[in-house]
């Protein structure tokens, strides 16, 4: 089960025995949550979600959400895309001898920068694009916020604010417990959503030979 925000606060304050915020503004400590519910999600990407764009017409690049860190997937107008660098853009669009970026419905994608998808071949017509991927919580700013994180993480947070809290006091000992205890809980809570990823379903090596593809690798 998971934690509020506000008994999450209310749980640190009643390790540190202070109830008032003298020394430790609420809001100190909701950014310390915030700080410890991204650095899990950073982990082992759990806050997961989903966006669409829509190509226009015979260009090649447009940008996506930047709440999008790490891309798992991507589909053309439902069709599945293979993920490339521009290594492999040169070889698809046989650049050594100088032709043109091939015009059709894409099969390749790639990135540049924080939020640039590109396509080849360059899109003829506007379809949607969908992408699949996890992102960062959005900032706690009270106490009636939501963290993102599943719930099953949301006992490890403490730790974290605790530990910050502790060396804003130069609290050393105090500090160091509980930052193995966040290193303790971060990495079972890393565990526990790979197993929860694949759980109900028979894990296999695939073979590449056999498995769907298209240019440049498998899909």
């Amino acid at each position: 089960m998971g934690m509020t925000v506000a008994t999450a606060l209310s749980t640190v304050r009643n390790q540190t025995y202070e109830s008032s915020a003298n020394f430790w503004a609420d809001d100190e400590i909701r950014q310390y949550l915030w700080e410890g519910e991204c650095e899990i999600a950073r982990e082992n990407q759990c806050v997961e979600v989903v966006t669409s764009i829509t190509t226009t017409t015979s260009t090649q690049e447009t940008t996506f959400t930047s709440t999008v860190e790490f891309i798992q997937r991507v589909t053309y107008d439902d069709e599945r895309l293979k993920k490339v660098d521009f290594r492999d853009l040169d070889s698809l669009d046989n650049e050594p001898t100088g032709s043109d970026a091939t015009t059709s419905d894409p099969t390749h994608y790639y990135l540049f920068g924080n939020n640039t998808m590109g396509f080849w071949p360059i899109p003829t017509t506007s379809a949607t694009v969908k992408i699949w991927g996890s992102g960062m919580p959005p900032q706690i700013t009270s106490s009636v916020s939501q963290f993102s994180i599943a719930g099953q993480f949301h006992h490890a947070l403490p730790d974290y604010a605790l530990y910050r809290m502790y060396l804003k006091d130069q609290d050393d000992g105090r500090a160091k417990m509980h930052l193995d205890l966040w290193g303790e809980k971060k990495l079972r809570a890393t565990q526990q959503w790979q197993k929860r990823k694949n759980i109900d379903k028979l894990n296999v090596v695939r073979d590449e030979y056999t498995a769907g593809s298209t240019l440049l690798g498998p899909v």
